[in-house]
C-alpha cells in the first residue's frame, strides 16, 4: 500500500511538471505600506544598473485629463533599455528591436499597499522575437532585469501567474518593407518616411513618448552593421486605459515598439512591431470591449504602415 501511494505521488508530481505552462509576463510585487517605493526610486534602481530610462510616464495624469477617472492609485508606463545588450543581440537577431526599448508597467491597485512591476519573461521575449531561450546574451539581459527589480524592491517576490496562453487568431508580429532608392540619401529618405508615419499616427490619436536612434548607440559599442536602426515607443491612451482596468500588467506590452532597420549595403528599410494579439494571448483576455479596442488600434496602426510602404 505504501509503495503504491508513493508511486501515485511521484506520478502526480511528474504530471504536474509536464502540464506546467510557461508564462510570457511576470509580475514582481512588494508591500509598500511605508510608501518608500516610488516610480522615481524604481527608475533610479534601473539607472544604477546601466539601463537608459526612455519613459516613466504617470498615466493617471493622462487618464484624469481624458476620462476624468483613473484605474489604480498609481499607474506608470516605464520604458528602458541597455545599449550594450541590445547592440550585442542585434548582431545575431534583428528581431531584438521588437522589445528595444522594453516596456513595463508600475502600479498600485486601488486601496492596496503593494507596488507591482510587470515585464516580459525570458519565454515571452523568445516567443515573440524568435531568439532562442538558450541564447546566453538574452538570458543575461533578462537576468539583469531581474537584478534591477530586486534592487528596486528588495522584499519583492514574483507573483504566481497562470494564464491560459494560446495563439489567437492574429499574427504576433507585423512586418513591412519600404524600398529605398539607392541613388538618393538613405537618411533623408528615412526621415521623410518617418515624418509621414508620425503625421498619420498623430491624426489617429497615437502618441510616441520615446524615440531611440539605436544605430548611433551601436556605433559607440563598436557595432557598425546598420545604416539605420530606430525605434519608437507607440501608445494610444484609450487602449491602455481600457485594458489596464483588469490587466494592469499589460504595460509589459505598452507602449509597443515600432522599430525599423536597414543594414549597410542594402536598400530596404524593414519595419516591424509586435501586434495586440500578444496582449490577448499572453494575458488570456476575455474582455470583449477591450479586445475590440485593441483590434481597432491594431488595424489602424497596420493600415498606416501599409499605406506608407506601398
Amino acid at each position: 500500500m505504501f509503495k503504491l501511494t508513493k508511486a501515485l505521488i511521484v506520478m502526480a508530481l511528474l504530471t504536474t511538471g509536464l502540464m506546467a505552462k510557461t508564462q510570457d509576463i511576470q509580475i514582481f510585487t512588494s508591500s509598500n505600506k511605508d510608501g518608500k517605493i516610488t516610480a522615481e526610486s524604481v527608475e533610479k534602481a534601473f539607472a544604477d544598473l546601466d539601463f537608459i530610462i526612455d519613459v516613466n510616464n504617470n498615466m493617471n495624469i493622462a487618464f484624469k485629463a481624458k476620462f476624468k477617472n483613473t484605474r489604480h492609485d498609481l499607474y506608470h508606463l516605464f520604458v528602458v533599455h541597455n545599449s550594450k545588450f541590445v547592440s550585442t543581440l542585434s548582431k545575431k537577431y534583428t528581431s531584438v528591436g521588437l522589445f528595444s526599448p522594453m516596456s513595463m508597467s508600475l502600479y498600485s491597485r486601488t486601496g492596496s499597499h503593494n507596488f507591482s512591476i510587470s515585464s516580459l519573461t525570458l519565454d515571452g521575449w523568445s516567443k515573440i522575437t524568435g531568439i532562442p531561450k538558450t541564447d546566453k546574451d538574452l538570458v543575461a539581459y533578462t537576468e539583469l532585469v531581474t537584478k534591477a527589480l530586486k534592487k528596486a524592491m528588495p522584499n519583492g517576490k514574483f507573483e504566481k501567474v497562470n494564464y491560459n496562453i494560446e495563439t489567437k487568431k492574429g499574427k504576433l508580429v507585423s512586418n513591412f518593407t519600404y524600398k529605398m532608392d539607392p541613388k538618393l540619401d538613405f537618411i533623408e529618405q528615412k526621415e521623410d518616411f518617418q515624418e509621414e508615419v508620425e503625421g498619420e499616427l498623430e491624426s489617429m490619436g497615437f502618441v510616441y513618448p520615446s524615440f531611440v536612434e539605436f544605430s548611433a548607440e551601436f556605433e559607440a559599442e563598436g557595432n557598425t552593421e546598420y545604416e539605420i536602426f530606430d525605434a519608437y515607443s507607440i501608445c494610444k491612451i484609450s487602449v491602455i486605459y481600457a485594458v489596464s482596468e483588469k490587466r494592469p500588467e499589460a504595460g509589459a506590452y505598452a507602449p509597443c515598439t515600432l522599430f525599423m532597420y536597414q543594414k549597410k549595403g542594402e536598400s530596404e528599410l524593414h519595419i516591424s512591431f509586435p501586434t495586440v494579439y500578444n496582449w490577448i494571448s499572453s494575458m488570456d483576455m476575455d474582455d470583449a470591449n477591450a479586445i475590440k479596442i485593441l483590434e481597432k488600434a491594431q488595424n489602424d496602426f497596420a493600415g498606416i504602415l501599409r499605406e506608407a510602404t506601398e
